[in-house]
């Protein structure tokens, strides 16, 4: 059903508030390490003693440092060594990114928002955003990769909270060419970049990656963040 009434609208955002408040808690080491990334004093050590600390993101972590995609030489086996080759802000970045992915990663609420689309659509962003960053020494790379990757992530949210009100909103989107922000306000009554930024809030995420989630439609608002420009 259509908001149709600023009351009903605001009903539906505290209601939806609400369920935000519920939001799946981050892995121990994931939030740990959040902090270390608001900490300037933070060193490869403190990650390599937090990553060591939860045996499911260390060995997801290794296999990413041995995948083709990094193309480091010989097998990477230990934590100091993937983080000596691929570097500190590398792992940083991997290590949040797969505490963030494990929680949103299962099957979607309906036909509508596919989670698995969702991601690889997020991954293009991220590479691409990496790919730009290159060009200006300003911006670091690893930055622009983790704000790229997670830049939509109200989306999965949306429809980890809501399913059936966030799949009615992409219905309109995917059948009838619905603007993606006026479909999510109007079915849900909220967009996911104001759920994105809720959730960063909570979850207390490095202000770099939080104002991209909140600002990457509308870049102008963004207080001081050059790679809003990027997503």
């Amino acid at each position: 059903m259509k908001l149709t009434h600023d009351s009903s609208e605001n009903k539906l955002k505290e209601r939806f508030i609400e369920n935000l408040k519920e939001l799946p808690t981050l892995p121990t080491v994931v939030a740990q390490l959040i902090m270390t990334m608001n900490e300037p004093t933070s060193s490869a050590r403190d990650l390599e003693r937090l990553v060591a600390n939860d045996q499911a993101i260390a060995a997801k972590l290794l296999k990413l440092a041995n995948s083709a995609f990094y193309g480091l030489p010989g097998k990477v086996t230990s934590l100091g060594r993937a983080t000596t080759l691929l570097g500190f802000n590398t792992v940083r970045s991997l290590v949040l990114t797969i505490g963030v992915v494990e929680k949103f990663s299962g099957p979607s609420g309906g036909r509508y928002f596919s989670r698995g689309e969702f991601w690889e659509h997020s991954l293009s962003v991220a590479m691409m955003c990496k790919l730009i960053s290159e060009r200006d020494p300003a911006i670091s790379a690893e930055e622009a990769h983790i704000s790229g990757l997670l830049h939509d992530i109200g989306k999965v949210i949306m429809d980890y909270a809501m399913p059936a009100k966030y799949q009615k909103a992409m219905q309109q989107v995917k059948d009838k060419g619905m603007d993606v922000i006026e479909a999510e306000k109007e079915y849900v009554g909220l967009s996911h970049d104001e759920v994105g930024g809720f959730a960063a809030k909570t979850w207390r995420f490095p202000d770099f990656i939080r104002e991209v989630i909140e600002y990457h439609h509308k870049p102008s608002e963004a207080p001081f963040n050059d790679i809003v420009q990027l997503s």
